[in-house]
């Protein structure tokens, strides 16, 4: 599964790598020497890059666990989406709407720059909704429900004959 690591974590890890291989290379470089080091200063480095590194774990676990409910985006789904923003949806099982936004609101919660693509399928989802309350409300508007017209005479002896 993959997640997407924003780029100031990104930039922690990479901190702390580089920071690590300064320090691997200064007790190489001094392995045969003596090298005072005291052993509060080494520690409080050493957290100081676990802490880092702790806090982009939680991170990425935070977005494991977001989306390890409903799983994450897959091709259906947003082939089901472009579909319903489409105006298309009249094809797609009900539930799908639904399922496609709680995966959404899970990508959120693992990475923040996804809220502009959930607001965006939220106003899809609302003109959707207002269009079919519209079609839904044109038969009543008339005051006749609509109904199908009677076959003609005509139509009777043309559709015996085939």
């Amino acid at each position: 599964m993959n997640f997407i690591l924003p780029e100031a974590e990104f930039t922690k890890v990479e901190l702390v790598a580089h920071q690590i291989s300064l320090m691997e290379r200064l007790l190489a470089q001094n392995q045969n020497d003596y090298l005072e080091l005291r052993t509060d200063e080494l520690c409080a480095f050493l957290s100081a890059q676990a802490d880092a590194l702790h806090a982009t774990l939680k991170l990425l676990n935070e977005g494991y666990e977001a989306t390890r409910a409903d799983g994450p985006m897959t091709t259906l789904d947003w082939f089901f989406a472009l579909r319903i923003a489409s105006g298309a949806g009249s094809s797609v099982h009900p539930s799908s709407a639904a399922t496609i936004t709680r995966k959404l609101a899970a990508m959120v919660k693992a990475d923040a720059d996804m809220e502009g693509l959930l607001k965006l399928w939220c106003e899809i989802m609302v003109r959707a909704s207002d269009a079919e309350k519209a079609a839904a409300e044109v038969p009543q508007a008339t005051g006749k429900p609509v109904t199908k017209a009677p076959r003609r005479r005509r139509e009777n002896l043309t559709a015996g004959a085939l």
